[in-house]
Protein backbone atom coordinates (compact mmCIF):
# COMPACT_ATOMS: atom_id res chain seq x y z
CA UNK A 1 0.00 0.00 0.00
CA UNK A 2 1.52 3.57 -1.16
CA UNK A 3 1.64 6.57 1.07
CA UNK A 4 -1.10 8.23 -0.93
CA UNK A 5 -3.30 5.25 -0.28
CA UNK A 6 -3.00 5.40 3.58
CA UNK A 7 -3.05 9.42 4.11
CA UNK A 8 -6.18 10.28 2.31
CA UNK A 9 -8.57 13.41 2.91
CA UNK A 10 -11.47 12.23 5.53
CA UNK A 11 -14.32 13.26 2.77
CA UNK A 12 -12.76 11.07 0.25
CA UNK A 13 -12.82 8.27 2.81
CA UNK A 14 -16.31 8.82 3.57
CA UNK A 15 -17.17 8.93 -0.05
CA UNK A 16 -15.86 5.39 -0.26
CA UNK A 17 -17.24 3.97 2.41
CA UNK A 18 -20.99 5.47 1.09
CA UNK A 19 -20.29 3.66 -1.80
CA UNK A 20 -18.50 0.40 -0.93
CA UNK A 21 -21.22 -0.33 1.97
CA UNK A 22 -24.28 2.04 1.80
CA UNK A 23 -26.69 -0.29 3.96
CA UNK A 24 -24.01 -1.46 6.96
CA UNK A 25 -24.24 0.29 10.31
CA UNK A 26 -21.20 2.27 10.82
CA UNK A 27 -21.68 3.92 14.29
CA UNK A 28 -24.18 3.50 16.96
CA UNK A 29 -25.23 4.59 20.22
CA UNK A 30 -27.50 3.42 22.78
CA UNK A 31 -30.12 5.47 21.12
CA UNK A 32 -29.71 4.49 17.26
CA UNK A 33 -27.23 3.76 14.94
CA UNK A 34 -26.00 4.92 10.71
CA UNK A 35 -25.32 3.83 8.17
CA UNK A 36 -22.16 4.11 6.65
CA UNK A 37 -24.04 6.36 3.65
CA UNK A 38 -24.94 8.61 6.37
CA UNK A 39 -21.85 10.03 7.52
CA UNK A 40 -21.30 11.83 4.15
CA UNK A 41 -24.68 12.33 3.40
CA UNK A 42 -25.72 14.10 6.96
CA UNK A 43 -22.40 15.93 7.52
CA UNK A 44 -22.39 17.61 4.05
CA UNK A 45 -25.08 19.90 4.76
CA UNK A 46 -23.98 19.88 8.38
CA UNK A 47 -21.20 21.79 7.40
CA UNK A 48 -22.60 23.80 5.09
CA UNK A 49 -24.78 25.33 7.72
CA UNK A 50 -21.69 26.65 9.49
CA UNK A 51 -20.30 27.84 6.88
CA UNK A 52 -23.17 29.84 6.36
CA UNK A 53 -23.63 31.12 10.07
CA UNK A 54 -20.52 33.44 9.70
CA UNK A 55 -17.88 31.73 10.79
CA UNK A 56 -14.56 31.75 9.28
CA UNK A 57 -11.88 28.92 8.30
CA UNK A 58 -9.99 28.20 11.06
CA UNK A 59 -13.03 28.97 14.00
CA UNK A 60 -12.68 26.96 16.41
CA UNK A 61 -16.33 24.70 17.04
CA UNK A 62 -16.89 23.37 20.66
CA UNK A 63 -18.72 20.17 20.51
CA UNK A 64 -20.42 19.22 24.36
CA UNK A 65 -22.17 15.90 23.33
CA UNK A 66 -20.66 13.13 25.17
CA UNK A 67 -20.69 9.12 23.58
CA UNK A 68 -23.65 9.73 20.82
CA UNK A 69 -23.48 9.30 17.05
CA UNK A 70 -23.67 13.15 16.94
CA UNK A 71 -20.54 13.73 18.68
CA UNK A 72 -18.88 11.95 15.84
CA UNK A 73 -21.17 13.10 12.95
CA UNK A 74 -20.09 17.12 14.25
CA UNK A 75 -16.61 16.33 14.43
CA UNK A 76 -16.45 15.45 10.68
CA UNK A 77 -18.59 18.22 10.07
CA UNK A 78 -16.49 20.70 11.38
CA UNK A 79 -13.66 19.71 9.43
CA UNK A 80 -15.17 19.56 6.35
CA UNK A 81 -16.94 23.08 6.76
CA UNK A 82 -13.10 24.19 7.00
CA UNK A 83 -12.78 24.38 10.79
CA UNK A 84 -11.63 23.42 14.41
CA UNK A 85 -13.30 21.31 16.34
CA UNK A 86 -13.00 21.35 20.27
CA UNK A 87 -14.48 18.31 21.62
CA UNK A 88 -15.28 18.74 25.12
CA UNK A 89 -16.14 16.34 28.45
CA UNK A 90 -19.89 17.43 28.99
CA UNK A 91 -18.59 15.53 32.55
CA UNK A 92 -17.19 18.73 33.37
CA UNK A 93 -17.60 21.31 36.08
CA UNK A 94 -19.32 24.72 34.31
CA UNK A 95 -15.93 26.21 35.41
CA UNK A 96 -14.25 24.11 34.06
CA UNK A 97 -16.45 24.53 30.64
CA UNK A 98 -16.01 28.12 30.87
CA UNK A 99 -11.67 27.95 31.15
CA UNK A 100 -12.39 25.84 27.94
CA UNK A 101 -14.30 27.88 26.07
CA UNK A 102 -11.95 30.77 27.12
CA UNK A 103 -8.89 29.27 26.37
CA UNK A 104 -9.89 27.33 23.35
CA UNK A 105 -11.61 30.90 22.15
CA UNK A 106 -14.81 28.97 20.45
CA UNK A 107 -16.67 30.91 18.57
CA UNK A 108 -19.36 28.53 17.85
CA UNK A 109 -20.86 25.66 20.03
CA UNK A 110 -22.32 22.06 19.26
CA UNK A 111 -24.21 20.51 22.44
CA UNK A 112 -27.84 19.51 23.97
CA UNK A 113 -30.50 21.97 25.76
CA UNK A 114 -28.82 21.28 28.94
CA UNK A 115 -25.32 21.57 28.56
CA UNK A 116 -26.05 25.10 26.43
CA UNK A 117 -28.14 26.19 29.96
CA UNK A 118 -24.72 25.47 31.87
CA UNK A 119 -22.80 28.10 29.82
CA UNK A 120 -23.07 31.47 31.48
CA UNK A 121 -21.67 34.45 30.41
CA UNK A 122 -20.37 35.81 27.82
CA UNK A 123 -20.38 32.24 26.28
CA UNK A 124 -24.73 31.55 26.54
CA UNK A 125 -24.40 34.25 23.58
CA UNK A 126 -22.29 31.86 21.21
CA UNK A 127 -24.37 30.58 18.22
CA UNK A 128 -25.43 27.12 19.14
CA UNK A 129 -27.18 24.22 17.29
CA UNK A 130 -29.13 21.93 19.93
CA UNK A 131 -29.19 18.13 19.51
CA UNK A 132 -31.39 15.77 21.22
CA UNK A 133 -34.84 15.78 21.71
CA UNK A 134 -37.09 18.24 22.88
CA UNK A 135 -37.68 22.43 22.21
CA UNK A 136 -34.84 24.23 21.01
CA UNK A 137 -34.01 27.42 23.43
CA UNK A 138 -34.31 30.78 21.83
CA UNK A 139 -31.14 31.80 19.45
CA UNK A 140 -30.53 28.05 18.66
CA UNK A 141 -30.86 25.69 15.37
CA UNK A 142 -32.59 22.50 15.73
CA UNK A 143 -29.18 19.59 15.11
CA UNK A 144 -31.99 17.89 12.84
CA UNK A 145 -32.56 20.90 10.36
CA UNK A 146 -29.13 21.40 10.05
CA UNK A 147 -28.33 17.93 8.59
CA UNK A 148 -31.77 18.23 6.88
CA UNK A 149 -30.88 21.43 4.78
CA UNK A 150 -30.00 21.73 1.12
CA UNK A 151 -28.86 25.08 0.76
CA UNK A 152 -25.54 24.74 -1.40
CA UNK A 153 -22.27 26.09 0.20
CA UNK A 154 -18.16 25.58 -0.40
CA UNK A 155 -16.69 22.53 1.94
CA UNK A 156 -14.44 19.87 1.81
CA UNK A 157 -11.43 22.62 1.17
CA UNK A 158 -9.34 21.86 4.22
CA UNK A 159 -5.50 21.31 3.43
CA UNK A 160 -4.29 17.51 4.19
CA UNK A 161 -1.79 19.96 6.90
CA UNK A 162 -4.52 22.33 8.41
CA UNK A 163 -5.55 21.90 12.28
CA UNK A 164 -8.65 20.28 12.28
CA UNK A 165 -8.67 19.40 15.69
CA UNK A 166 -8.10 20.97 19.72
CA UNK A 167 -7.92 18.57 21.98
CA UNK A 168 -7.06 19.01 25.98
CA UNK A 169 -5.21 16.72 28.13
CA UNK A 170 -6.80 15.31 30.96
CA UNK A 171 -5.18 18.03 33.62
CA UNK A 172 -4.24 14.78 35.91
CA UNK A 173 -1.33 17.12 36.95
CA UNK A 174 -2.02 20.65 36.10
CA UNK A 175 -4.65 22.48 34.90
CA UNK A 176 -5.97 20.74 31.20
CA UNK A 177 -3.75 21.93 28.50
CA UNK A 178 -4.97 22.33 24.71
CA UNK A 179 -2.89 20.50 22.09
CA UNK A 180 -3.62 21.22 18.15
CA UNK A 181 -2.42 18.69 15.78
CA UNK A 182 -1.65 19.69 12.26
CA UNK A 183 -2.71 15.88 11.00
CA UNK A 184 -5.44 18.11 9.08
CA UNK A 185 -7.85 15.86 7.51
CA UNK A 186 -5.90 12.76 7.27
CA UNK A 187 -6.70 9.36 8.01
CA UNK A 188 -4.95 8.75 11.14
CA UNK A 189 -2.88 11.74 13.79
CA UNK A 190 0.23 10.48 12.67
CA UNK A 191 3.38 13.32 13.17
CA UNK A 192 4.63 13.78 9.60
CA UNK A 193 8.17 12.01 10.80
CA UNK A 194 6.24 9.28 11.67
CA UNK A 195 3.52 8.63 8.79
CA UNK A 196 4.79 5.04 7.73
CA UNK A 197 3.60 2.43 6.27
CA UNK A 198 4.43 0.00 8.87
CA UNK A 199 2.11 2.46 11.64
CA UNK A 200 -0.30 3.52 9.69
CA UNK A 201 -4.05 1.31 9.19
CA UNK A 202 -3.81 -0.95 6.96
CA UNK A 203 -7.74 -2.64 6.60
CA UNK A 204 -10.87 -0.47 5.84
CA UNK A 205 -12.17 -0.64 9.48
CA UNK A 206 -8.68 0.86 10.55
CA UNK A 207 -9.16 3.92 8.53
CA UNK A 208 -12.39 4.44 9.17
CA UNK A 209 -11.30 4.19 13.40
CA UNK A 210 -8.78 6.73 12.70
CA UNK A 211 -10.32 8.93 10.43
CA UNK A 212 -12.19 9.96 13.32
CA UNK A 213 -11.63 9.69 17.52
CA UNK A 214 -14.79 7.66 18.20
CA UNK A 215 -16.01 7.71 21.27
CA UNK A 216 -15.98 4.53 23.84
CA UNK A 217 -19.59 3.81 24.11
CA UNK A 218 -19.98 4.21 19.74
CA UNK A 219 -18.77 1.52 17.57
CA UNK A 220 -18.27 0.79 14.10
CA UNK A 221 -20.31 -2.46 14.08
CA UNK A 222 -19.35 -3.95 10.69
CA UNK A 223 -16.66 -3.32 8.50
CA UNK A 224 -17.74 -2.00 4.73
Amino acid sequence: MTRDELIRPVPALLKEHAELAPERVAYADSAHGVTYADPERRTRPLAGHLTRTGLARGDRVAIILGNRVQAVESCLAVLRAGMVGVPLDPRSSDAELAHFLKDGRAAFVITDAAHLGRLGPPYDGLGALVAGPGPVPDGARSFHSAVESDEPAEIDTLGLDDPARMLYTSGTTHRPKACCPHSGPRCGPWPPATRRSKGCPRTRRERAEWAVRIPPSSRIVRDP
